[in-house]
């Protein structure tokens, strides 16, 4: 997540970057989430979304852009690598 937060009291703005994964959950009203388990070569969307928040009313997003595109199966094999846990602080 990168976060600008300018000192003159404007907008920060928060850009942020995820992925949707297609689940398989139980049709119940009280479901729990962990017993929800990824689909095999489910929908897989890489997202981004850009929120401005005012200084002045820190608790409320003034606006929220939220942009999805599809992953191919080739970017899907890169996303689905496990991940360094040291990330970003071994050098």
């Amino acid at each position: 997540m990168d976060i600008v937060i300018p000192g003159d009291g404007s907008p920060t703005e928060m850009k942020i970057k995820f992925t949707l994964k297609e689940t398989v959950c139980p049709k119940t009203e009280d479901y729990k989430k962990a017993e929800c388990v990824y689909k095999e070569n489910g929908l897989m969307k890489k997202c981004s979304s850009t929120v401005t928040v005012v200084k002045t009313r820190p608790s409320e997003a003034n606006s929220v852009e939220v942009t999805c595109e599809h992953v191919g199966p080739e970017e899907r094999k890169e996303l689905e690598k496990p991940k360094n846990p040291w990330w970003p602080f071994r050098r």
